[in-house]
Formats: C-alpha cells, structure tokens, sequence
C-alpha cells in the first residue's frame, strides 16, 4: 500500500476514535424535560382604560394572546441532579383605541410547578412598540434560564413550565365569564 493509503487509514481510524468520545456511552440517554403549557384562563388579556366599565371596544387599551412556548434542557455538566433548562415564549398584541401613544407594558409570567403545586413564578414586563399604522405586532420574551433539581427518582417530567399573561383579579373574572358563555 501507498504512503497516501496508510495515511488516510489513519486519519480515518484516529477520527473515529475521536468522534467516539461525543457520544454519551452506553445506555446514557438525554434527560427528560419538563412540560411546557400555555394555560387557557391566563392566554389571553384584554387590558381597558382605568375607570372604564363594562369593557366597551372604545376603552380596549390593548389585546394579547399567548402564541407559543418553547425550551430545551440539558443536564449541569458540573451537578448531575440539575437540569437546565432555557424557555421563551411569543405573545401577539393588538392595539386598541384608547392606547395614547404606540408602546405598551405587558405583564407576563413564567411558573414552574409539580403537580398542582407552585415551585416558582417569575413576573415579566414585555414591552412593545406598535409602528406607525400598525395595531398588531409579535414579541417573544429572550431566553429565560431555570435549573430544576432532579434525582433518580425525579426526573425533569415531574414538573411543567407554564406561561401565561399577568392577569388582574377583574380580568381573570371575565376570561372565565367567556369560558362559561
């Protein structure tokens, strides 16, 4: 065999040695994240003028729907019972006709819970400029990182990651009037 031949051989057999070690051995499987879920009750959020009353379309300051949520995990390369997990979500806002001006404060949450229990509940602000003649626009909040504590017993299926908008006790009252019509 040629110079050329023994040296691709070896390249061949020295890369495969290589590539060998990225892989996570033998029965090593990647951990199980949590659930992800947009509640319906908080999904959506109609915010009206202060003082107006009865939620006529005149005093809709604006109008949001949750769009989506996802995430990956990972396990803490430094702590085998965590596990990492990064979440972002989208939300669609509508300008209403009692918004002065084009830009808005949102209130969102993130919660992660077990079972009906609740672990843990950041609030976000998501704030959003409507351009010039446009009432509708998309947001996604940045990568929101969270580490769950997880175990031989636990893994990350025991918990759900929930998003949903930042309700007041008077909103939440009429999404679940809607809900029962």
């Amino acid at each position: 065999m040629s110079l050329a031949i023994w040296s691709r051989a070896f390249t061949c057999v020295l890369l495969s040695g290589l590539l060998a070690g990225c892989n996570p051995g033998r029965d090593v499987f990647p951990p199980v994240c949590p659930r992800p879920g947009l509640p319906a009750e908080t999904g959506d959020i109609s915010a009206y003028r202060e003082g107006a009353t009865g939620g006529h379309l005149t005093d809709l300051l604006y109008s949001g729907r949750m769009m989506g949520i996802q995430g990956q995990c990972k396990l803490d390369p430094d702590n085998k019972y965590s596990l990492r997990t990064t979440v972002q979500f989208a939300v669609e806002l509508t300008r209403g006709p009692a918004l002065p001006g084009r830009s808005v404060a949102v209130p969102v949450y993130l919660a992660v819970t077990e079972g009906t229990q609740i672990l843990d509940k950041r609030i976000i602000v998501l704030r959003a400029v409507f351009p010039p003649n446009v009432d509708r626009t998309n947001i996604t909040t940045g990568e929101l990182e969270l580490t769950l504590p997880i175990s031989p017993t636990m893994s990350g299926a025991a918990y759900s990651i929930l998003a949903g908008f930042q309700l007041t006790p008077q909103q939440l009252q009429a999404t679940r009037a809607r809900a029962r019509q």
